[in-house]
């Protein structure tokens, strides 16, 4: 028996082996696309940790942008858009940003409680009465934004048809009851969170627009930010080819990130967990019907947000810059500060990954550690290793986006952590 069991051992450590050595036999024969854009005086580090990134996986196509002081100082693209196209990576190349399109979402909602037409501390029901049903009542906006409203899933998943009636969709919306008392715990709203932002918008904005139209005309045209909530079909030709994670990524996640071996056995064993009724929907599939370009076109508040890095790059650079952008400014310095201040921070009933997660009113918050000092983060990470962020200490704005997926959360992209590291210490130095 104990022979039995040496050798099952030694063959899963061996096979195990073989999966992960695979991808680096693959990239020898993979041609290498040189890194393309600028960086400004100061930041050139930056750039010799992206392209040995590329060099390192040859697969990757990805895009790094960073605003400092309301400037632009780093603009870096590279790799390919479609590899068995031999496509590469352009200057204007979109890639699909996934849940760091839930913090433009509360971008939104920040404009509209700086402009007087929400209150974080009222109740949803103020502004959309047919919510105020099934223990709903009293929830409030902060509650809802900081992922503790209960709200994580819906009990008949909505079909693709529904998504697009926004009538229809609210209804559902409305009458869902939570699944824990509101404000009592957390649970990350991975899918419902852009639906419940955008029908609040919708009832909030005098000019009734939903989280599409107000990012495009109070946002993307007045600040120049090539970013969309929902692509607009005319631009499905600039998006990049999507590359789900490999089995080798999945092994080597797992092996360095015990927690995220126990999330994804929890998800391909057990059908009916808050984790899987919150996160895998029977109507949506990630390699399927979420990449047609019908889809793309959805305003989904929570997934679907397109653009190039220095989009949301810009995006955090000009909030967090005060009014240093050309003498414009998103909101005013006293909702400003709200956003930095954490409003939830405890373990997830959803993404029970082993520690806290970390919340502030809609945006997430991770510590990123830099030498030995970390830095608390406001923005939010996206499906694959999709980062948008800021530093209100540092007039600081990331942006990072690829196309091939990686299995990392909470910020912790390896590709994403060089390339942070490489521009904190660019920084130093500068300041």
């Amino acid at each position: 028996m104990a022979l039995v069991g040496k050798k099952t051992a030694v063959a899963v450590v061996t096979i195990a082996i073989i999966v992960v050595c695979i991808p680096t036999i693959q990239n020898w024969f993979i041609p290498f696309r040189n890194v393309e854009g600028w960086t400004a005086p100061g930041w050139e580090k930056v750039a010799h940790t992206f392209r040995d990134l590329l060099k390192s996986n040859k697969r990757n196509g990805l895009s790094y942008s960073v605003y400092h002081k309301g400037e632009k100082v780093v603009d870096l693209w590279g790799g390919y858009v479609d590899l068995d196209k031999q496509e590469v990576w352009q200057e204007r190349t979109m890639s699909q940003f996934y849940s760091t399109t839930k913090g433009a979402c509360a971008i939104i909602v920040a404009m509209l409680v700086d402009r007087g037409y929400l209150d974080y501390e009222k109740p949803v029901a103020t502004y959309w009465p047919e919510f105020g049903q099934n223990g709903k009542e009293k929830m409030t906006l902060r509650t809802l934004l900081g992922h503790k409203g209960g709200l994580s899933t819906l009990d008949t998943p909505p079909s693709i048809k529904t998504l697009f009636d926004t009538e229809v969709l609210g209804k559902m919306l409305a009458e869902q009851k939570p699944l824990w008392e509101p404000g009592t715990a957390q649970g990350y709203h991975g899918y419902t969170f852009g639906l419940y932002v955008d029908q609040i918008v919708r009832r909030a904005d005098p000019k009734k627009r939903g989280i599409q139209q107000f990012f495009k005309e109070e946002i993307a045209h007045p600040f120049g930010i090539d970013f969309h909530i929902g692509l607009p079909l005319d631009q499905y030709y600039r998006v990049a080819k999507i590359h789900s994670p490999r089995l080798s990524d999945l092994v080597t996640g797992v092996l360095k990130n015990s927690n995220l071996l126990k999330l994804q056995v929890k998800m391909m064993t057990q059908t009916d967990t808050i984790l899987s009724r919150s996160l895998q929907w029977p109507t949506l599939n990630l390699k399927t019907n979420m990449q047609w370009p019908s889809f793309y076109a959805f305003p989904f508040g929570s997934v679907n947000g397109f653009g190039h890095a220095r989009d949301m790059a810009k995006l955090y650079g000009i909030l967090f810059s005060g009014d240093k952008y050309k003498g414009k400014k998103l909101m005013s310095q006293k909702v400003l500060k709200m956003l930095s201040k954490t409003i939830s921070s405890m373990p997830d009933m959803v993404l029970d990954i082993g520690k806290n997660l970390t919340f502030s009113l809609g945006f997430s918050q991770v510590n990123i550690p830099h030498g030995s000092k970390e830095y608390l983060s406001v923005g939010h990470e996206g499906y694959g290793g999709q980062v948008g962020l800021g530093y209100p200490s540092k007039d600081l704005g990331i942006g990072f986006v690829n196309n091939v997926l990686s299995v990392s959360m909470t910020m912790s992209d390896e590709r994403f952590i060089a390339l942070h590291q490489t521009t904190w210490e660019c920084l130093e130095k500068l300041e």
